[in-house]
C-alpha cells in the first residue's frame, strides 16, 4: 500500500482529532471542554478545516463528536469516488466500524447493550455518526491511526503495526503513507489544541449540531446497508 493508493485526486481524506481541558476543580473528574475538530485533504492538499467547542464533555466524547463533524463535512464530498476518515481514537473507531455489529445483534436477543441502562458510554454519540451515514447514504472508510507520531525510524515502525494490525491490513505499507498519515494526525491535533486555547470562552460555539439519530429513529437498524457503506482497513 503506497502512498498514492489513500491521498490521490479522486479521494478525501478527514482526518479528527479532539483537545480538552479539565474545567472541574477536582482534577479526578474528567470533565471539561473539548474542542472537537477535522482537517480534509484532497491528494496530499489540507482543503478545508472546521472544529466546534463542547462544554461539560469527556475526552471521549470530543472524539466521538470530532468524528460526527467529520462524517457530516463528508456529505460535501460525496461525488469523489472515495471519503476516508482517520482518528486516532481506537475506541471510537471500533464501535463505529466494527463492533456496532456484535452490539446490535445482542440487542435483538434481548440483551439491552444499547438501552438505557446499557453498558456502551456514549452510545447517543455512536448512533448519531451511523445513522447519519445510513440516512445519507455516505460510503465511507474509517481507520484507525497512531497518534503524536514522531518523526524517528522506532516511531514511524511503530506507527505503521499499528495501523496495520487496526485495520487488519496484511499487505506492505510504505514508509511515506505512514509519514503523511501521522503528518495529518499531528496537523489536526494541533489545529484542534489551537482552537481551543483561542476560542473555549466564545459564545459564538456550542454544542448544537447534534442529529440527534437516536431520538428520530432508524428502524430496525440496517445492518447490511451500513456493512456495505462503511470499509477500511484489508
Amino acid at each position: 500500500m503506497k502512498l498514492r493508493d489513500l491521498f490521490n485526486e479522486d479521494s478525501i481524506c478527514i482526518f479528527t482529532d479532539s483537545s480538552f481541558k479539565n474545567e472541574s476543580k477536582e482534577k479526578s473528574i474528567a470533565i471539561g471542554t473539548t474542542a472537537p475538530a477535522v482537517c480534509i485533504y484532497n491528494g496530499t492538499e489540507l482543503i478545508n478545516q472546521d472544529f466546534n467547542i463542547l462544554h461539560n464533555s469527556t475526552t471521549q466524547q470530543g472524539e466521538l463528536y470530532a468524528i460526527l463533524i467529520g462524517v457530516m463535512k463528508s456529505y460535501l464530498y460525496r461525488d469523489f469516488k472515495h471519503i476516508r476518515l482517520f482518528s486516532d481514537s481506537q475506541v471510537s473507531i471500533f464501535g463505529i466500524r466494527d463492533r456496532i455489529f456484535k452490539w446490535i445483534r445482542e440487542t435483538n436477543e434481548g440483551k439491552n447493550i444499547l438501552g438505557e441502562n446499557g453498558s456502551i458510554k456514549n452510545q447517543d454519540y455512536i448512533m448519531d455518526i451511523v445513522y447519519y451515514i445510513l440516512s445519507n447514504n455516505i460510503p465511507i472508510e474509517l481507520y484507525h491511526v497512531k497518534g503524536h507520531v514522531k518523526r524517528s525510524y522506532d516511531s514511524i515502525v511503530h506507527a505503521k503495526k499499528v495501523f496495520q494490525s487496526s485495520n487488519n491490513i496484511n499487505e506492505f505499507i510504505d514508509d511515506a503513507l505512514i509519514y503523511m498519515i501521522s503528518d495529518a494526525n499531528n496537523t489536526v491535533d494541533n489545529y484542534s489544541t489551537q482552537m481551543l486555547n483561542k476560542n473555549m470562552y466564545n459564545p459564538a460555539y456550542s454544542t448544537i449540531g447534534l442529529t440527534n439519530g437516536i431520538s428520530i429513529g432508524y428502524s430496525p437498524f440496517d445492518t447490511k446497508t451500513y456493512y456495505e457503506l462503511i470499509k477500511g482497513g484489508g
